[in-house]
């Protein structure tokens, strides 16, 4: 999905367990398989990375789901302020075409993001298996994508 450097920078020794080979380039947080985070995520799967972190799925041993688990790239406090309010505000938003945002935590020095897991593929994913998409299924997905940002 993107590079290296999306990743998120910390020093491993703040999640507990995550050993130092378990980093990426640069001191990168890389989470694997069964590790658990935070006392809490259990790591099933990293889903992507992008520019602001890593996505995983995770099962949540508190509430005994699944859910995914956004490890965040934010460094400057204006754009963890910003973000915190985007939190709350994507919090207030109940509909079946938007993912719902549970909580907003930090683990040592890492800050993360947890939200509703939607299993399946992405749209980019979607438009290269089948592109030049019909102009139904076209209109159809258009159809979704504005009522989840109406």
């Amino acid at each position: 999905m993107s590079s290296a450097d999306d990743t998120l920078a910390a020093d491993p020794s703040t999640l507990g367990a995550t050993p130092p080979e378990a980093s990426g380039p640069g001191g990168a947080v890389m989470l694997r398989p069964g590790e658990l985070f935070a006392g809490r995520y259990e790591v099933d799967a990293l889903l992507g990375r992008g520019g602001m972190g890593a996505v995983y799925r995770v099962r949540d041993g508190k509430l005994d789901e699944v859910v995914a688990l956004k490890l965040l790239t934010l460094e400057s406090p204006a754009a963890q302020e910003r973000f915190v309010s985007e939190v709350r505000l994507a919090r207030r938003i109940t509909h079946p075409n938007v993912a719902r945002t549970h909580d907003f935590g930090e683990a040592g020095s890492v800050r993360f993001l947890t939200m509703e897991y939607v299993p399946g593929t992405t749209l980019e994913h979607l438009v290269e298996e089948r592109a030049p998409l019909a102009p139904r299924p076209l209109v159809e997905l258009a159809l979704q994508i504005t009522a989840g940002l109406g």
